[in-house]
């Protein structure tokens, strides 16, 4: 006795389509994985900001020496100055790495 609801072509209708569907998750699951292109950018910044961060510590470094070298109170001052805006830079920089890495944390996850 046949299906009350659907036909024998019907049915053959709805075989064709689920046998379509399990070729298309079988070719999806196949399929090479994707590059992580998200995480190669976030490891390229991180790397870019360590690399500031190498680049300020050096120079915060010469206007030490520049400052121990040169004591006159207007030298002194404008020395200061520059190394704290160096300073806000770094921290800059830290702030960037730390969101960056919670970035590629949290895109992990998913």
């Amino acid at each position: 006795m046949g299906d009350p609801v659907l036909t024998a072509e019907e049915w053959k209708r709805v075989r064709a389509y689920d046998e379509r569907c399990r070729q298309e998750i079988e070719a999806e699951e196949r399929q090479p994985a994707r590059p992580n292109a998200l995480g190669e950018l976030l490891q390229a910044l991180e790397a870019e900001a360590l690399e500031e961060i190498r680049d300020v510590l050096e120079e915060i470094g010469t206007l030490t020496r520049c400052r121990e070298t040169f004591r006159d109170r207007e030298r002194v001052d404008t020395l200061n100055v520059l190394m704290w805006q160096l300073r806000y830079k770094l921290e800059d920089a830290r702030d960037d790495i730390l969101r960056w890495r919670s970035y590629a944390k949290e895109f992990s996850r998913v």
